[in-house]
């Protein structure tokens, strides 16, 4: 995975780029598990300190943009710390990653339990309608 990383109002030192590298390529074994992400996949990390003068509260902020063939996913997090809000936003870009992959398997399984459904019953008893519900014949 190809990480970018740029930095707003803070430098940027070689441990904090070996952790955001550590955080993000931590992500590959989603990408790896879904067949839909056949491409090489790009992260563009954004980490700045919004503000010059605070001492407390969350003024680190940490975005990424993950590109994966035509699918993109977006993260942002705030935070006290730096290496907080990276952890933030890699535990954001995790979940829909997951989210992501779960869609696709509830698809697969939603259309095998209605063929399933359908294959139980002989052809003489098929539903009329698509939505599953048969059509009532009343009689004059």
């Amino acid at each position: 995975m190809k990480v970018i990383i740029s930095t707003r109002n803070l430098s940027l030192t070689k441990a904090l780029q070996d952790y955001i590298d550590k955080k993000i390529n931590s992500l590959e074994h989603f990408i790896e598990a879904s067949a839909k992400f056949n491409s090489q996949a790009l992260a563009r990390v954004e980490i700045e300190k919004m503000t010059q003068h605070h001492k407390k509260g969350d003024y680190f902020k940490a975005s990424a943009i993950l590109t994966l063939s035509s699918y993109r996913f977006r993260a942002e997090s705030l935070g006290p710390d730096l290496y907080a809000a990276v952890d933030e936003l890699k535990d954001e870009l995790a979940r829909q990653l997951k989210h992501d992959r779960g869609k696709k398997t509830a698809k697969y399984l939603r259309g095998a339990r209605f063929f399933k459904h359908i294959v139980k019953f002989s052809p003489l008893a098929w539903f009329k309608n698509k939505k599953g519900h048969r059509e009532r014949e009343e009689g004059f």
